[in-house]
């Protein structure tokens, strides 16, 4: 029998976002074009949002891990060219975005491996870290 009242699915997510959180998100990504750079392989966005609990399984299968930063800088910093990556969790700027024990795990175990890890309290902060690893725009 045809059910006219569908149950609306909750967006289930692997880190949650904010309209606020989203136009950070927007104007961090046009600070990386501009202070990175825009060609492929320069940086990158990590996915880590789904739409239902079947996809988040999936992703997981697929090799989503738990605590994913939001960002991943490949290009060598000016001022710390050793690092072998640059991870950015971007942060509500408001500052009430509180980094998980999943994303504490995932920053330490990067920085293990000899890249750079670095939590930011919105648009702002993620100009700061690039200034200060030497970037310019």
């Amino acid at each position: 029998m045809y059910n006219r009242f569908r149950r609306r699915r909750k967006k289930v997510t692997i880190g949650s976002t904010s309209p606020g959180e989203h136009s950070d998100a927007i104007r961090c990504v046009e600070l990386l074009n501009g202070y990175v750079g825009a060609q492929p392989g320069d940086w990158y966005a990590i996915p880590n949002e789904t739409e239902s609990k079947r996809e988040a399984a999936k992703r997981k299968r697929e090799g989503l891990k738990g605590g994913a930063s939001d960002y991943c800088i490949v290009a060598a910093s000016p001022r710390f060219p050793e690092a072998r990556a640059i991870y950015i969790e971007l942060k509500r700027l408001d500052g009430k975005g509180v980094e998980s024990k999943k994303q504490k795990k995932f920053g330490a175990g990067v920085e293990r491996h000899g890249c750079l890890y670095f939590v930011c309290d919105g648009w702002r902060d993620v100009r700061a870290v690039l200034e200060g690893l030497g970037f310019t725009p």
